[in-house]
């Protein structure tokens, strides 16, 4: 649309001045004429078409009712009968008024009849107006072909930017985007991919959460439905006051176990999580409470528990020590189906090695290396910590390092 009413712009323009040089060319040819035709005694001569006169009135009737009032000074004025754009008019008529340094006043008008002329002279021969209307309606054809040209050129590489964008998948979105050709194409790709790929990896933060949420709270959900059961059968029994405290203390403590893990995935789920506080945490209080949370995994089993450890404090959120030392202090109680657990804990790091069912088709889940032990890992790693687990034979090894060596 813009180049076509830039070429019918340009074409009219073109029309305009083509006109008015027509008409600055006849203004001089006529003032040239006024002082170099010479005129008899009553003041009047003709030269080339044109009548020169000193008075106005002097001039032919049929020009001076074309004209009814007289050409100003340095100006002139015309008459045109006929539509010139197809053929050049049947009548045209001029008029001017010029003067010379000397006050000298002469009067110049014509008066032809081109269309006469030019079909006497050239029949069928196209008007200047004609050639510039075929000109103009050529140009708009070549703009229109070279448009669509371009159009079809642009739109193919648009077609495989949308057909790859639909054709996105979690296999094809971890590839780069292929060339599209320019250059705003190929941004928009890269944008567009690392939109979904930022989708993609809000969906995966939500689904570990679920899972890991799902995971962690299986024990104090466990903790609190059996302590609550206990409470219930002591009630009954009617006990003494610090049994039920010690009931009660336990399920509160399962609450706001349940309260911190919820907090702490929320906060692992996102993007760029801020800074938990800082806590001064007793390793051996913690690890006797959490192997305390933790007794009912080994109900019925024969399994002897050897516990070593000191009295050392670090500086740590003590929600994250928690979930990463409970996770690992879980997956030994809940995968020793009979025999030893040792736990050394020094001062940088904390050690768990049990026994394990190795039983034929077990997977690596049942051993031990389980959704809980993929949230240590990433907790440790966060705080640069050290958490190492391996399988040796019927012994699963789980070592919790504070101090990772350089």
């Amino acid at each position: 649309l813009l180049g076509a009413l830039m070429v019918v712009s340009f074409s009219a323009v073109t029309a305009h001045y083509f006109e008015a040089g027509l008409d600055i060319s006849m203004r001089h040819s006529m003032r040239r004429v006024a002082w170099e035709t010479p005129l008899d005694a009553q003041g009047v001569g003709t030269n080339i078409g044109f009548t020169v006169t000193r008075d106005w009135n002097q001039q032919a009737e049929r020009l001076r009712k074309l004209f009814p009032d007289p050409p100003a000074k340095r100006r002139m004025v015309k008459y045109v009968e006929g539509v010139p754009i197809f053929g050049p008019p049947d009548r045209l008529a001029f008029a001017g008024r010029f003067e010379n340094q000397a006050g000298e006043v002469r009067y110049v008008a014509g008066e032809f009849f081109p269309r006469k002329e030019e079909i006497a002279r050239e029949p069928g021969r196209l008007t200047p107006v004609v050639r510039l209307i075929l000109i103009a309606t050529t140009s708009l054809v070549v703009f229109g072909v070279i448009l669509l040209w371009l159009l079809r050129t642009l739109a193919r590489p648009v077609e495989r930017l949308g057909q790859w964008a639909a054709g996105l998948n979690e296999q094809t979105l971890s590839e780069p985007p292929p060339d599209f050709r320019y250059t705003e194409l190929n941004a928009l790709a890269n944008l567009i991919r690392s939109s979904l790929d930022r989708a993609r990896a809000g969906l995966e933060r939500e689904h570990q959460f679920l899972r890991f949420a799902s995971h962690e709270l299986r024990t104090p959900i466990t903790v609190a439905r059996s302590n609550a059961e206990l409470l219930r059968r002591m009630i009954e029994k009617q006990p003494d006051h610090a049994r039920l405290t010690k009931v009660v203390e336990r399920i509160e403590r399962a609450g706001k176990t349940m309260g911190d893990l919820t907090e702490t995935l929320l906060w692992l789920s996102r993007e760029v999580p801020e800074a938990l506080p800082v806590d001064d945490v007793d390793l051996e209080t913690l690890t006797r409470s959490l192997m305390n949370d933790l007794q009912y995994l080994l109900a019925g089993k024969p399994v002897e528990i050897d516990v070593q450890t000191r009295r050392v404090s670090i500086q740590a959120p003590e929600v994250v020590l928690r979930i990463v030392l409970g996770n690992l202090l879980r997956n030994a109680f809940q995968h020793a189906q009979g025999g030893r657990i040792a736990i050394m804990q020094s001062a940088g790091a904390i050690r768990i090695q049990n026994d394990v069912d190795d039983g034929e088709g077990s997977a690596p889940e049942t051993l031990g290396f389980g959704l809980g032990l993929e949230l240590a890992r990433r907790l440790a790693t966060r705080y640069g910590w050290q958490c190492m687990a391996r399988q040796d034979g019927t012994v699963h090894v789980a070592i919790l390092t504070f101090n990772p060596p350089d």
